[in-house]
């Protein structure tokens, strides 16, 4: 597979993704794919779930199946990292793409191990952040080799690579950003197109939400990392009015964010992960992601190509997804009082908050587009970066 024609007309070179788990390639991985399909030869690594063998039919490239869990397991691992050898041993790619924390350390020892020119470690977040002790320790070790067996590292957010340099696990290897962040960029307008066409008098009716409630939307991984626990206490909080409702959208991890939203009682409806975002974003008034670490948020970006303010935090990667003032209102980490406050004053600033949507909107349109990003990694990947990468 290793010498089919190439970007310059001559010879394909080959890439090879890895990323853990279906769904984060569903996600992290739409569209850019079948793109990069177009101009080299793709394979994907990823554990052999349905979502994967989806993503992999809808991208169009080929799926080679490692089990790889996201929680340490020596056994597993070391057994994943031995199949991820022969891998790449068996393709001998030109350039490999890993990312999400255990495809990272698995893929880019493989690809070290096997000497692959060019070896990308895309960083989309770090899992050592709010932890401490000896769980820190570990994770900012396995962090550190990630990135040290990798060729370049490209951050998807300007905080994250700050707070990467901060921890001391950047050293001299090449870092970029591209744009202005994202992880995959976002089709603005496709998603904007499909929120005009919802009906959200009978979405809302069909989902239990009163046509004239101020609804407050949460759309992600219902988890303490994400600050379910902090968004509850908020909307509990004398700030905010009685009839003011939550959509809380997305897959649980844990069962205790199930009891932090149901003491909300009948003020809040929860719904499993949607195949399209859609018709929750079409009617909410405001998206909420009082997270408590990130590296750049997707829904964010959602949001703002449906026209819809966002409330967020300072948290890395967070901070960057929002112009405080402009496009939605930034709060500290753990803030209930300042989240309730952000909450109340979108509710009683409707001119306000529909600028402010409308800006977002204009943001997402004009710097995130996906070929930006695609064309950014293009260009790590070729050697010749152009004006939108930047080094950090």
């Amino acid at each position: 597979m290793n010498g089919r024609i190439c970007l310059d007309g001559d010879r394909r070179q080959t890439i090879l993704y890895g990323i853990t788990a279906g769904i984060s390639a569903k996600w992290l991985l739409k569209g850019q794919l079948r793109w990069m399909a177009d101009r080299y030869n793709v394979l994907l690594v990823c554990n052999p779930d349905v979502a994967a063998y989806d993503t992999a039919h809808q991208e169009s490239v080929p799926l080679i199946g490692i089990p790889m869990e996201r929680k340490p397991s020596l056994a597993v691992d070391l057994l994943g990292l031995w199949r991820w050898i022969m891998v790449v041993r068996h393709y001998r790619p030109d350039i490999t793409n890993v990312s999400t924390p255990k495809a990272a350390l698995l893929g880019g020892l493989a690809a070290w191990v096997c000497r692959v020119p060019r070896r990308l470690y895309v960083v989309r977040g770090l899992r050592l952040e709010g932890f401490s002790g000896i769980r820190r320790r570990v994770l900012r070790g396995l962090e550190w080799l990630s990135m040290a067996v990798a060729t370049d590292l490209v951050f998807v957010s300007p905080s994250l690579a700050a707070a990467a340099r901060k921890e001391g696990l950047v050293g001299r290897r090449r870092a970029w950003l591209i744009g202005d962040g994202s992880s995959n960029g976002i089709d603005c307008h496709a998603l904007a197109e499909r929120v005009r066409q919802v009906d959200c008098a009978q979405v809302r009716r069909d989902w239990g939400l009163s046509k004239d409630a101020f609804v407050v939307g949460y759309i992600g991984r219902l988890a303490v990392d994400k600050g379910i626990d902090i968004l509850a206490s908020a909307m509990e909080s004398g700030h905010i009015s009685s009839s003011t409702m939550l959509l809380a959208v997305g897959p649980s991890e844990d069962e205790r964010t199930y009891t932090h939203l149901h003491r909300l009682g009948s003020r809040v409806v929860v719904l499993p992960e949607l195949d399209d975002v859609a018709p929750a974003l079409a009617i909410i008034d405001v998206l909420c992601l009082p997270t408590r670490r990130e590296g750049f948020p997707t829904v964010v970006l959602e949001a703002g190509a449906a026209n819809v303010p966002v409330i967020t935090t300072r948290a890395t990667g967070a901070v960057d997804s929002v112009i405080n003032g402009q496009t939605g209102w930034l709060v500290d980490v753990d803030d209930v009082d300042g989240l309730a406050k952000a909450i109340r004053l979108a509710q009683l600033n409707p001119t306000e908050r529909t600028a402010m949507g409308a800006a977002a909107h204009t943001r997402v349109a004009g710097r995130f587009a996906p070929d930006r990003i695609w064309a950014g990694l293009v260009g790590i990947m070729s050697g010749s970066t152009g004006s939108d990468v930047t080094s950090v």
